[in-house]
């Protein structure tokens, strides 16, 4: 120990003489440090190819996100992806089957993407200018005379009655696909323009635009479906609309098959939005890390197998 301690330049004190055998003598700190110091320089392993794909997408994806100003590639890309391959299965049946009557799917769903443009650019105006002017208003208002667009896509399963057997269920599943990316395009664009009441207004009324915003919405697709209205009427009957509209919502009971219609259509989109929303909130995934040494060991006190699995993160 002494011929030690020399050799580390006196940085531990000689410990004395009545040391017995069989004990360790004290390591160094000088020593320690040195010790851990060159553990913490081992170069780690070269990340796999994959992990390597993956930051790249990673930071694409927030390359995107900054030049949009908002968080919506990751959501945007899978609505492009699936309304491509909507509309490429629309166009394969027409060159290849025949069926040339379906173009009316890719129309609707090209009507659903507007909203989300007017949203997208009603919440830069917000996010840069406030939520006044002319400017802002105007968006706003397109972005509401056009949301129903969205969710109207789902009546379309309508086209299914009177369908033979074999078109039957192939062309259920395609007006689905159509309906569910216009309603996620349509979720996406409702959640731009909550964020900008809540963010002004607070937690309620934000909810409160999101439940008059489906009873609005399902009026507009009741009247698009059942009285044969368009967002462009709106510009030249303005009246027409509004009167078609009361008698539609004076009588909301379930006698009343079109005004039951309404409110059920009125609850979809919300309950829909609330789970979208959710989705969209929810923890992110993770790659699972190694499991940390358990038991008296190597664990925390406490750690020990045999008390069962702890809490689930």
């Amino acid at each position: 120990m002494s011929g030690a301690a020399r050799s580390l330049g006196g940085a531990v004190a000689k410990p004395p003489d009545s040391t017995r055998d069989g004990e360790t003598d004290q390591i160094p700190m000088t020593l320690l440090t040195r010790i851990m110091t060159e553990d913490s320089q081992v170069p780690s392993p070269a990340p796999a190819p994959a992990r390597l794909g993956r930051i790249a997408w990673e930071e694409t994806l927030n390359w995107a996100d900054a030049q949009l100003g908002v968080r919506l590639a990751r959501v945007l890309l899978p609505c492009v992806a699936a309304s491509l391959a909507a509309t490429g299965i629309v166009t394969v049946e027409m060159f290849f089957g025949g069926r040339h009557r379906q173009w009316y799917l890719v129309l609707n769903l090209g009507l659903a993407w507007i909203p989300l443009g007017f949203a997208w650019l009603a919440w830069r105006r917000a996010a840069t200018t406030g939520c006044k002017g002319p400017a802002f208003w105007g968006l706003s208002a397109a972005w509401l005379l056009f949301f129903p667009n969205a969710p109207y896509i789902l009546t379309d399963l309508v086209h299914l009655l009177g369908k033979s057997l074999p078109h039957y269920w192939p062309d259920m599943a395609k007006i689905l696909l159509f309906g569910i990316t216009g309603m996620m395009t349509g979720m996406l664009s409702l959640q731009l323009m909550h964020g900008v009441v809540a963010s002004r207004r607070g937690w309620i009324q934000g909810w409160g635009f999101v439940a008059a915003v489906s009873v609005l919405a399902s009026i507009g697709v009741s009247l698009g479906r059942f009285r044969r209205w368009n967002s462009w009427d709106a510009l030249h009957d303005p009246q027409g609309i509004l009167r078609d509209a009361f008698d539609l919502t004076r009588s909301p009971h379930v006698q009343n098959p079109t005004g039951w219609f309404f409110l059920l259509l009125a609850l979809l989109i919300f309950c829909s939005y609330g789970m979208f929303y959710a989705l969209r909130y929810a923890p992110p995934h993770e790659e699972p890390s190694p499991p940390a040494p358990t038991g008296p060991a190597g664990g925390k006190p406490g750690d020990d197998p045999a008390a069962g699995p702890g809490p689930e993160v």
